[in-house]
């Protein structure tokens, strides 16, 4: 009796080895699969990607940043707008980080252009994006930095005039000893 109850039992966890065999290739598979797309179009082959649901959020990464390099930038925007709030931290951090750099990107094209009143706004989304990338991801060194050229643009932005208005007196440099009380203004 106790030879047939050992041969169901190990027939048993012979099918569970197998069926789990099976999920861990069918799973190898799937992550092979989405390697392949992303080595594709990080080489700059445009490859589709199917639904947004049904790939893995570093794909979709890959495919923005495709959709970015090839000046397809309202797509990749919807894209990465998307991606900002899906995945784990880091994939959100990411997102969120991509997002920013193709703004500040299209900002300082407006400005190379001549067109510092264009750049104003996408340099604001920029900031607001490499803030959200921070808040993800703390230590994100490369949104550090970016978030730092942007908050560099815009003052600088901020202080280009047309000329057609007057500066206000405040502006004016003053003399720093108008400012010292008690140092005499020349020798002693």
């Amino acid at each position: 009796m106790a030879g047939p109850l050992k041969r169901k039992i190990a027939l048993a966890v012979l099918a569970f080895a197998l069926l789990a065999m099976a999920a861990e290739a069918w799973r190898l598979q799937t992550v092979y699969h989405a390697n392949a797309l992303m080595a594709d179009l990080l080489a700059g082959q445009d490859r589709p990607v199917g639904g947004r649901e049904a790939q893995p959020v570093p794909v979709l990464l890959a495919r923005a940043l495709y959709l970015a390099r090839h000046e397809r930038v309202e797509d990749a925007k919807e894209l990465l707008d998307w991606l900002d709030g899906q995945g784990d931290t880091q994939a959100k951090a990411r997102a969120s980080y991509n997002l920013g750099t193709l703004y500040l990107r299209l900002a300082l094209d407006k400005i190379e252009a001549s067109q510092a009143e264009q750049a104003v706004p996408l340099a604001a989304l920029a900031k607001q994006a490499y803030r959200r990338a921070l808040q993800w991801e703390p230590s994100y060194w490369d949104a550090k930095f970016n978030f730092e050229i942007a908050l560099r643009l815009l003052p600088e932005m901020d202080q280009v005039s047309n000329g057609d208005e007057p500066e206000p007196e405040d502006a004016q440099p003053k003399a720093l000893w108008t400012k010292v009380p008690g140092f005499p203004r020349g020798q002693p």
